[in-house]
């Protein structure tokens, strides 16, 4: 599966729209910037999910409509019939994402525990916080379409944080009381895969299936073992490795190609972020070190 997404906008009918398939396995995102299109009476197959940044519309939904704005984010379940439409000239602006029941329920399953588990939505609008941030970091990290051999992987990992936050906050579902057991021995042959495949496109799922795990499990056992969840320990790993080889001399778009960055800006980004300065100023930095004199 390609580690790019494909972003395209829609037709002048529904002016304002990017539309585009990510990596996750069935997902559809869109953001929507001064949309003034009506959508009539409809339904999904797919949950969908939509936060809307500014503006404001309506949406008809069980008998009734409400207003909606900035910062309301909307839960509609698969099958459910509603309507949605904006009386403001100037549009209304948002990012939204469609997951396909299938996966929406095996994470559940994942999180709750339970077989079949289908979680209900009594409140389309969720005022939760926590929830809405998770969701914009997810959609986010979405809408990169650069080639970073990581972005699944984190992608992935930003979708189960958020799933697990929407069903047992948002749902009438709860997760599973079993006291979660500290699976070491598993987390050691991931972590051992992912230092031996840093550079190279990972997958959760794979990272699973290595572990004998589920996915959700498998995140969350990691994240205590090691402090932080597997996207995040890879990108570290790239990071670390970067600062080895820019200490030999490597050139910076050298370093980036061999520690799996799509570009020396891309490294940059994380290497300033997680060392706290540039590379270029990192290499600059030691010669300096190296070249002063030592003080009697």
């Amino acid at each position: 599966m390609p580690s790019t997404a494909t972003k395209t906008v829609v037709s002048d009918s529904v002016a304002g729209i990017e539309v585009w398939r990510p990596t996750l396995t069935g997902t559809v995102a869109y953001r929507g910037s001064g949309v003034t299109h009506r959508y009539p009476r409809h339904w999904h197959d797919e949950l969908h999910l939509c936060l809307y940044s500014s503006g404001s519309g309506y949406l008809g939904c069980r008998g009734t409509s409400r207003q909606v704005v900035s910062g309301d984010f909307v839960i509609t379940p698969p099958g459910e019939v509603h309507e949605n439409w904006v009386d403001d000239a100037r549009g209304i602006s948002f990012r939204s994402l469609y997951l396909p029941q299938p996966l929406f329920s095996k994470v559940a399953h994942q999180v709750t525990g339970r077989a079949a588990a289908n979680p209900q939505f009594p409140e389309m609008l969720v005022a939760d916080a926590a929830i809405k941030e998770s969701f914009l970091r997810l959609h986010c990290s979405l809408e990169e379409t650069q080639s970073d051999g990581g972005s699944r992987l984190q992608q992935e990992d930003l979708l189960l944080q958020f799933l697990h936050l929407l069903i047992t906050r948002g749902s009438d579902a709860h997760a599973t009381s079993q006291a979660l057991k500290r699976e070491r021995h598993a987390v050691r042959r991931v972590r051992e895969y992912i230092q031996e495949h840093f550079s190279g496109s990972i997958a959760l799922t794979d990272l699973a299936g290595l572990a004998n795990l589920s996915p959700f499990h498998l995140h969350r056992v990691f994240a205590l073992e090691t402090g932080m969840p597997p996207h995040a320990y890879q990108t570290l790993l790239r990071v670390n490795r970067a600062k080895d080889l820019l200490r030999a001399g490597w050139r910076l778009s050298e370093v980036a190609l061999a520690t799996g960055f799509a570009d020396q800006s891309h490294l940059t980004r994380h290497f300033r972020r997680l060392v706290g300065t540039t590379p270029g100023r990192f290499t600059a930095d030691r010669k300096n070190v190296q070249d002063t004199p030592a003080h009697a």
